[in-house]
């Protein structure tokens, strides 16, 4: 359940965004991604014994990432939804998690056979519901909806949060080529 000060969040199934990205807004603002069998993902990467809170619902999902888009909704979800890692913290988190605990695979869900973008595309299409709100301050309200709720793929801001710095390891075992990666690779014990 949503708590009031999100109710008036434009919900969008992530198929739809796929289909017709013209249903988000042109415009800068954040977006919230909600994740079916999102409990299963955080169990199987041990987020609640690292003293996780428990992340909103909506519509059965569970939410577990925010971000924020300076100039364009639109542009930046298609980033998202694409699977594009090159450009999408969310995607590497999500196909690290994968690679190193096989989150995504055992979770249950549809299309959850992930063992790269393109499978990825088609496991957020199939599972992830997007919580749209324009802003004029996106990195501002960004920063408050982390501070207020759980969104445990997101690791800026929570570097010091010891699910944070284990996603993070796990993100740089899963893509050790990626230099600008390694470089903000925490060593996790």
């Amino acid at each position: 359940m949503l708590p009031d000060e999100l109710k008036h969040l434009k919900l969008i199934l992530a198929s739809t965004l796929l289909r017709d990205p013209w249903a988000a807004p042109d415009l800068p603002g954040v977006y919230l991604f909600f994740l079916s069998g999102g409990l299963r993902l955080l169990h199987s990467t041990s987020y609640f014994e690292f003293g996780g809170k428990r992340p909103l619902t909506a519509r059965g999902r569970q939410h577990l990432y925010t971000g924020a888009a300076a100039f364009t909704l639109r542009e930046r979800l298609q980033a998202n939804l694409r699977a594009d890692i090159t450009s999408s913290s969310f995607c590497r988190s999500l196909l690290a998690i994968e690679h190193v605990r096989k989150a995504i695979s055992q979770s249950g869900t549809r299309e959850c056979w992930v063992a790269g973008e393109r499978s990825l595309t088609k496991w957020l299409s199939e599972n992830a519901l997007v919580g749209i709100e324009a802003t004029d301050d996106p990195f501002g309200r960004e920063h408050e909806l982390l501070n207020r709720y759980a969104s445990p793929f997101n690791i800026a801001l929570r570097r010091d949060q010891p699910y944070s710095r284990a996603l993070s390891a796990w993100r740089c075992a899963a893509f050790p080529a990626d230099r600008p990666q390694r470089a903000r690779c925490v060593r996790y014990i």
